[in-house]
Parts: C-alpha cells; structure tokens; sequence
C-alpha cells in the first residue's frame, strides 16, 4: 500500500481537490516528473530465493507502481536488462556494460517513457584517468565504473534537461569520481535542469558526498533532493540487504538535481513484498519540477 504522503503528492499532482488536503497546481510553463534512482542487486544463485528470476517482477512493479518517469539503475547485467524491457513495455532504456562497453558485466542502464521523452543525446565515460576507454579502471576499485548521461527533450512541453547515473566505489575513487563527474556536469549541461541518480557508497558524512554538493568550485550547483524536498517520507537509510537485516544500515543511494530543479517530494520507499524487499537497496523515489 501507498504512504499517504504519497498520495497526497499524486493527488497535489493531478490537481484534485480533497477536504483536508491543500491543492497544488505547478506552474504550466513547468514540467513535472518522477524519478528513481535504484540499485535492483546483480543476478547470483548465491542469493537463493532473493535470485533475480524470483524477483525481477518485484523490481518492474516497483517502477511502474511508482509511475516513474525516469530510472537510474544500477548492478544489472544483460540478462536482467532484458527481462526489464520485456516487463517494461512502455519504456526503452540505454546503457553500455562497465567491462567493455558493450555487453560484458554489470550496467548502469537509464530506463525511461518512450511515449514522453525523445533522447537528443547520450554517451558513456569510465571514471579513470582516461575515461573514454571502455573497462579502464581508476584510483581504488576492483571493477570499472561508469556514468551514462542522457539529454532528453520532454516531447509535450519541449523542455530539455540532463540526467546522469552511476554506481561509485572505492575510497579515494568514489571522491576522485565526484569532481569528475562535476566537472563533465559543468561541461555539458549549459543551462539545462540536471538529474543525477546513483548508488554512491557512501554516506553523506563522507568527503565524496561533500564534494558532491559543493557549492563555490564548480559553476552548476547541485543538491541532494533528499535535503531540499518540500515534503518528504521519514525513512532515511537505503541499505537494508534482502530481509533487512543489516545492522549497519544506511544512505548510500541518492538522487541530486542542479538548481534549476524544485523537489515537491522524496521518498525511500520501504516497502516488503512478502518477507523480502525486492532488492538489496530501497528505491529513491524523487517528484521534480523543471524550472
């Protein structure tokens, strides 16, 4: 079942009145969307009855439960990637393999409405000292990671905007990551709203997540939507692990947009189907409007 914070955002996003329940109309020359930012665990046997073929129909009700908009995915290998698109008809996806860039390992693939967004633009950089060569790896970490971007245009309002996704690891390289990612942030996006979704490993006492929200050194500012949401849900940890279990938990996954974004909702959606939770990580669930 919905939190009622939930629907009360639908409710103030369709324009219904309800006793009790103060309307919302956005601006009409602004546009409103719902993202995720979800990391839906690689498929293993070893994770027996939490394996992805138990559960891969969880994870694709979770993102059209939700009505989601946009999806950052991150940890899906190929063959999860398919069933996606097979159980997510209404939307296309793009993404390249962090191992070669082609079909070789774990994916940060973006899924979003094909009937609402048309892609101007996308690629891939590996976060490394030479990030335009497929599989290199940089600073600390065991595998390579990557960030996919898309430049997407809102087909019924025209409105443009860039929305990037990755999976960090690595101490020093989760940190050396960030000012990269900034940095191509400053680049590319111009003055277009920007979107950035991931599981960062790392908690937002960590330097990585300061640099990420680092104000003064990088020309576009961003924020956490998590800080900045005018109403939000009271969960704050995202790693609970398959049963919820872990005794170390915490918030690791998130959703950051530039300031040209108004965040009229965040939610880390807690929520079992049966006795597990359809993945490893909670879903960031975040209802932007694109000034």
């Amino acid at each position: 079942m919905q939190s009622m914070k939930t629907i009360i955002i639908a409710i103030f996003l369709t324009g219904i009145t309800v006793s009790g329940v103060c309307q919302f109309s956005p601006d009409k020359e602004n546009l409103s969307i719902i993202v995720m930012s979800y990391n839906v665990r690689y498929n293993t046997p070893k994770d027996s009855v939490n394996a992805w073929p138990y559960r891969k129909e969880k994870v694709a009700s979770v993102i059209t439960g939700n009505d989601v908009d946009i999806a950052g995915l991150q940890e899906p290998w190929i063959d999860q990637i398919r069933d996606l698109k097979k159980l997510l008809p209404e939307y296309a996806w793009i993404g390249w393999s962090r191992d070669n860039g082609k079909r070789k390992g774990e994916f940060t693939p973006v899924f979003y409405k094909k009937n609402k967004f048309k892609v101007l633009d996308k690629g891939v950089f590996w976060l490394s000292d030479t990030p335009d060569k497929p599989g290199s790896k940089g600073w600390d970490v065991r595998y390579p990671r990557t960030v996919v971007w898309v430049k997407f245009k809102e087909k019924s309002t025209g409105k443009e905007l860039y929305f990037f996704n990755t999976h960090l690891d690595g101490e020093k390289a989760r940190y050396e990551s960030v000012k990269m990612i900034r940095s191509r942030i400053d680049d590319m996006a111009g003055e277009l709203p920007v979107i950035i979704t991931g599981d960062y490993n790392a908690r937002p006492d960590s330097d990585a997540y300061r640099m990420m929200i680092s104000t003064g050194i990088y020309n576009i500012n961003i924020s956490d939507a998590f800080d900045i949401a005018e109403d939000k849900n009271d969960e704050q940890l995202t790693d609970y692990w398959f049963d919820g279990s872990n005794t170390d938990v915490k918030r690791i996954d998130y959703i950051f947009v530039s300031t040209r974004i108004r965040v009229l909702y965040h939610e880390i959606i807690n929520q079992r189907m049966g006795k597990y939770y359809p993945s490893d990580h909670l879903p960031v669930k975040a209802v932007l409007e694109l000034k």
